[in-house]
């Protein structure tokens, strides 16, 4: 029985997904290649389509033409032996060990833990003296797998979204709906595109002013570099940006100020900067901007509390 045809779109897309560094198993698990009314494609279907396109690079074959050789010729006896050996020791020894000490192949011992119940933790094998994991050249191989499959897995979400929006707002035209500040798209205000909290005492569900994609983006984004910043500290410094270069395009704008915090130049308005007033009465600017003196007052606080804090212990 013939199978389902692949299509122009189809085989772009998987070359593309090969270039990216995916592999049939991973390219079947993102789902991609769901024939219409049949299913997802299987592995065997991937990976021949795969060898039909010449996409495999020669290393790939070899090594898959080796593992299929070396389980041939692997013994029961052999099989026998492994098994016994990860009931001992599979919890922690890397699976390559495994499978360079008897032969066998990585996918082999992988589903053998499987059905042996043995649960393996990711960072207790990559912390192991014999894991590949300390060699740089595979783990920079690693890391960009895993970051092609996770930016593919993000396009896919992002059209998902996109696809659900169509229908939500298809359904309901008069459902409310929010621009995302960072991305600039028009969402739907529900707890499906943007992030929410309810509060307690007025049971009021609250939103946030970035939609779900671009907030997984910040959060990737500030886990990279340590910094998290408030939401409200980012969506006053955009409006304040914004509102400066609106007040600068007046026929006679303002005079500025610079900042002795952040070094910018802000137009010298009660809309930018922070008073006080003095003995004499008169109104003072502070030296900080008003972003810069709204952080100098958390900080201020936090210190405060903790000065409170080991005061009392």
């Amino acid at each position: 029985m013939p199978g389902i045809s692949w299509t122009t779109e189809d085989k772009q897309r998987l070359a593309d997904l090969v270039r990216s560094g995916h592999g049939p198993l991973s390219i079947y698990r993102l789902g991609c290649f769901a024939a219409n009314g049949h299913g997802v494609r299987s592995v065997d279907a991937i990976a021949q389509q795969i060898r039909r396109m010449h996409l495999a690079s020669p290393e790939n074959s070899e090594r898959a033409r080796k593992a299929h050789e070396r389980g041939i010729s692997v013994t029961p006896e052999a099989r026998r032996q492994a098994t016994e050996f990860l009931r001992r020791n599979g919890s922690d020894i890397p699976v390559n060990v495994v499978a360079e000490k008897f032969g066998v192949t990585i996918s082999w011992v992988r589903r053998t833990l499987k059905q042996l119940g043995i649960q393996r933790s990711w960072a207790a094998t990559a912390a192991h003296p014999l894991s590949r994991f300390h060699d740089p050249e595979y783990r920079a191989k690693v890391s960009r797998r895993v970051s092609a499959w996770a930016k593919e897995k993000a396009r896919e979400h992002k059209q998902e979204l996109k696809a659900r929006r169509v229908e939500l707002l298809a359904k309901s035209p008069k459902l409310a709906k929010r621009c995302c500040e960072q991305c600039g798209e028009n969402w739907p205000l529900t707890p499906e595109f943007f992030a929410a909290t309810k509060h307690e005492e007025s049971a009021k569900t609250y939103y946030l002013y970035t939609c779900r994609l671009c907030a997984a983006a910040n959060r990737h984004k500030h886990d990279e570099s340590g910094d998290h910043p408030h939401p409200r500290t980012e969506r006053l410094r955009r409006k304040l940006t914004a509102r400066r270069e609106e007040v600068r395009k007046l026929k006679a704008p303002p005079q500025e100020k610079r900042c002795i915090a952040c070094w910018e130049d802000w137009p010298l308005t009660l809309e930018f900067w922070r008073t006080s007033k003095l003995k004499s009465g008169q109104t003072h600017f502070e030296p900080r901007c008003r972003l810069c003196q709204n952080s100098k007052r958390r900080s201020d606080e936090r210190a405060r509390r903790a000065r409170a804090l080991w005061g009392r212990s």
